[in-house]
């Protein structure tokens, strides 16, 4: 089967980067899991990726705890977007 050729290819001059949700259910750097789905946020490559890291408990009751405000700045500083539920 041919390619579609309407349809924006990787291997032109201009590839579309992918897209990657990465989906957590509290925000923090203190947990495992959290601390390992924040490492895989930011760590990928921001040109090949377009990342975003969705919290299914955001915000918060009250103000943000230590631990999370940390991995706010940990994804500001690397261009990942936060998508709160």
């Amino acid at each position: 089967m041919l390619p579609d050729m309407d349809r924006p290819s990787s291997f032109g001059p201009h590839p579309r980067r992918v897209r990657v949700l990465t989906l957590i259910d509290f925000m923090g750097t203190d947990g495992g899991a959290e601390g390992l789905a924040l490492s895989v946020a930011t760590r990928l490559d921001p040109a090949r990726f377009e990342s975003t890291l969705c919290v299914s408990r955001w915000p918060p009751p009250g103000p943000p705890s230590v631990a999370a405000g940390a991995a706010l700045e940990q994804l500001s500083a690397s261009g990942v977007r936060l998508f709160g539920l």
